[in-house]
């Protein structure tokens, strides 16, 4: 029973990420009402999951981060093993809205929560 809530879990965590990627690209200054919306889950649910603009971001990047191999250990592994670079440059590939909400989001500021003012 409990691998069957974990792959619920996960199932429900991957509808509110790629709702997350898609309006970012979209239109980054969405509520996080507008992303339950799009992700097809409850607002309840959607702050169950992530609390707040910064957690969605921060599962971001450790989704990236988790696909990668890290190079800055080594530098010279890449020459050593091209075959980590070539993994490297195919996150980009794969997880391409998910490289473009990062982005969007560094570059807009999106990772403040809607309602916050900044004096």
């Amino acid at each position: 029973m409990s691998q069957l809530r974990e792959l619920q879990k996960e199932n429900t965590r991957r509808l509110i990420m790629d709702a997350f990627c898609r309006l970012t690209v979209s239109h980054p200054d969405f509520t996080m009402q507008e992303l339950s919306d799009a992700a097809g889950v409850s607002a309840r649910t959607l702050y169950r999951y992530y609390p707040n603009r910064e957690a969605l971001f921060e599962q971001l990047l450790a989704m990236v981060t988790d696909r990668t191999v890290d190079l800055s250990a080594d530098p010279d592994r890449w020459i050593r093993e091209p075959g980590a670079l070539r993994t490297n440059f195919g996150v980009f590939d794969e997880f391409r809205d998910l490289m473009k909400a990062m982005v969007l989001t560094r570059l807009v500021g999106g990772v403040k929560d809607a309602g916050y003012v900044r004096r």
